[in-house]
């Protein structure tokens, strides 16, 4: 017999047969497991099997099951609705009588939650094949109202959402929570500008937008439009010859996002906004005839694709303009291949430039820009690189004055890193770099230590501790316990600047090859004992590192855990209830683990806090602020984590990103800009 192959390993082969219906309902019928998994990979987009039956037969027969996937509540209301008002049913009575759905005719999934797209069609079709025409406006609004209710449940997997015209998704508060995960939206400038404010809350990290407008600019539509924290997909159709100027002012604070965007019908904005987006990938113009004067002047260096659509009457020539603006050949202004002399000498000209970020895709060196920055040494004090390195090692490594240094998309470089060293150096990001080992970026971190290393003695300093004992450990943590708090009070309210490093981020920590926890714990208590911030990887589920790093950096205020399928959680909470320092402030759980935070892991360990809270006499301001990654959170857990947000003890969010410093209070600790992530608030 063939060894069973792990779900996660079906579950990735079953994505590539998402399109091919009739391998995945083959799947469905293998075993329970297979079924399990294959189920919601078919009911992703159903509408997709409706050539397999004429419309009317496949809508009556997926409407069967949508309706008996209902909420008991949901049935009774509606059936209730249509005695009170005489109506047919048109399917049979009997099927949705006051005791339906019994236990025994419900369906072994809640197919409702599986669907990835949700538009008007989809429900006018479901009504249509479900009851009879229904002429009553109030019966036709319940009705939509309760379907859209029961699609946005808790545990929804809908991704694309036309936004319905008369419902407001935001009173419930399980399509509060679906709605943070839209990533698709087609909406109506018609809609109430409050409604729009309420949207604003919930949903805001919108990747596609297409916008149907109607003669009316809408300022909760052009509010909405800026909650949003990275769009790139932007489509606007119109069948009137207006400017919107909220709608454009709105779309421009997504200039270094978008980078696509389509324009049906008649054009909304004037040339000079749409010629903000310089990043723009594609370019579509639909049915444009006789609007010239939108098209001057247009250039966008980075397009690839220009769509003309149903246009008989603008000639080329117009199209010129845009067409020769993205040509690699009149790029001078944007020219990846060359160093700039012009660029060198406007740094040069710079009087104290203290933050400096180049983003290259490709491998080359650029020597007079690099001598240009090396006239701002005595000010810089921030250095981003991302992508391939533009400067040698020799370069880099006279900014003895910086005080961050972020690397990002950094791997094969290890040359570029070798003798480094930055004496002021406080904070140290390593983004996506997955091969890179830490020997190489030790002597960096040694680099940024206080002068004295010599008293650098750490609380488990014999080597025996880091033997990985169960036994040990527990009776560890309990012994410890007193201990630890004494500290942290005796710490907590002495935060000097002792030197060295402050926050180290590395954010692809549990993806690096041959990643040693044990040799990285051990030596950033030597090297880095002043830490504010740390990532950490529990690896294969050796917790005796983060008891070790939690006793001896008494001045941490955040930390990042990277878990894997290993890890246990249970005793992972148990650590951080007993060893974390009594003010930590931010504690961020990555790792796609959905399946191993159970409800009551998450209540026990939210009490235990809560008791650690207030044996240290904290207020509320004082609160541990807890970010989980979205995959982590499912409906009962979201139950739990409302609870004792609303009872004070923590404050708990979720991350739609993969970037710490789209946290609003980690970039203020560390001096970044305002952007919140999506929380949990009534």
């Amino acid at each position: 017999m063939l060894p069973q192959l792990p779900a996660e390993i079906i579950a990735e082969i079953f994505e590539y047969f998402q399109y091919d219906i009739k391998s995945i309902y083959s799947c469905v019928q293998v075993n329970r497991m297979w079924c399990k998994i294959a189920i919601p990979v078919l009911w992703r987009f159903p509408t997709q099997h409706k050539f397999l039956l004429s419309n009317n037969k496949f809508w009556s027969s997926i409407s069967r099951i949508i309706i008996s996937c209902l909420s008991d509540d949901s049935v009774k209301h509606i059936i209730r609705l249509y005695e009170s008002n005489n109506l047919p049913f048109l399917q049979s009575r009997s099927s949705y009588s006051s005791s339906y759905p019994s236990s025994s005719l419900r369906p072994l999934f809640n197919y409702l939650l599986f669907w990835n797209t949700l538009t008007h069609s989809d429900i006018n079709n479901i009504k249509k094949s479900i009851f009879l025409n229904v002429t009553s406006i109030h019966v036709d609004y319940i009705i939509e109202d309760e379907l859209y209710r029961n699609f946005l449940s808790y545990g929804s997997r809908l991704k694309y959402l036309q936004l319905p015209y008369n419902i407001r998704l935001t009173k419930y508060p399980e399509a509060q929570y679906t709605l943070m995960n839209i990533q698709y939206l087609r909406c109506d400038a018609n809609t109430s500008t409050n409604y729009y404010n309420e949207l604003a809350i919930y949903c805001c990290t919108l990747k596609k937008l297409i916008i149907d407008i109607w003669g009316k600019d809408n300022e909760g539509l052009a509010n909405f439009i800026k909650s949003q924290h990275s769009l790139q997909h932007f489509e606007i159709h119109s069948q009137i010859i207006q400017i919107y100027p909220l709608i454009a002012d709105a779309l421009c604070t997504q200039v270094d996002s978008l980078k696509y965007l389509r324009i049906v019908g008649n054009p909304c904005f004037k040339s000079s906004v749409i010629g903000r987006f310089k990043k723009l990938k594609t370019l579509s113009l639909e049915n444009f005839n006789h609007h010239v004067e939108v098209l001057e002047d247009l250039k966008f260096p980075e397009l690839e694709n220009l769509d003309i659509i149903c246009d008989t009457i603008t000639s080329f020539e117009v199209y010129k303009e845009i067409i020769e603006g993205a040509s690699p050949a009149t790029r001078n202004d944007n020219n990846f291949d060359n160093d700039n002399e012009g660029l060198a000498n406007f740094i040069k000209s710079q009087h104290s430039l203290q933050h400096f970020e180049i983003h290259s895709q490709i491998i080359q060196i650029y020597p007079l820009i690099a001598d240009a920055l090396c006239t701002q040494v005595d000010s810089l004090k921030y250095l981003r690189i991302v992508g391939n390195p533009c400067f040698k090692s020799s370069v880099i490594g006279r900014f003895k004055k910086l005080k961050t240094l972020s690397l990002e998309n950094f791997n094969h470089h290890v040359e570029v890193l070798e003798d480094l060293k930055f004496p002021e150096l406080e904070n140290l990001d390593i983004i996506c770099d997955t091969i890179t080992s830490f020997e190489v970026y030790k002597e960096i971190i040694e680099g940024a230590s206080p002068a004295t290393r010599n008293d650098n003695n750490f609380d488990n300093g014999d080597d025996n501790n880091f033997i990985n004992d169960d036994d040990n450990n527990n009776n560890n943590i309990n012994d410890d316990n007193n201990t630890n708090t004494n500290n942290n009070n005796n710490n907590n309210n002495n935060k000097e600047d002792d030197g060295g490093l402050k926050r180290i981020y590395w954010s692809s920590l549990s993806k690096t090859v041959d990643f040693n926890p044990r040799v990285y714990v051990e030596f950033v208590i030597n090297y880095c004992p002043n830490l504010w911030f740390i990532s950490i990887y529990i690896k294969d589920n050796s917790l005796t590192e983060l008891e070790v790093l939690l006793s001896n950096l008494k001045k941490l205020e955040g930390i990042e855990i990277q878990v894997d399928d290993k890890t246990d959680i249970t005793k992972l909470f148990d650590i951080l209830c007993i060893k974390s320092p009594s003010d930590l402030k931010f504690l961020i759980f990555v790792g796609n683990c959905e399946w191993m935070v159970l409800p009551e892991m998450l209540e026990s360990f939210f009490l235990e806090w809560g008791k650690k809270r207030k044996n240290n006499n904290h207020n509320n301001h004082n609160n541990l602020k807890i970010y989980f990654q979205e995959d982590i959170i499912d409906s009962e857990n979201y139950k739990i984590i409302k609870k004792y947000n609303k009872k004070g003890i923590i404050q708990v969010y979720v991350l739609n990103f993969d970037n710490i410093f789209q946290i609003e209070e980690i970039r203020n600790r560390f001096g970044y800009d305002d952007l919140s992530p999506t929380t949990f608030d009534e």
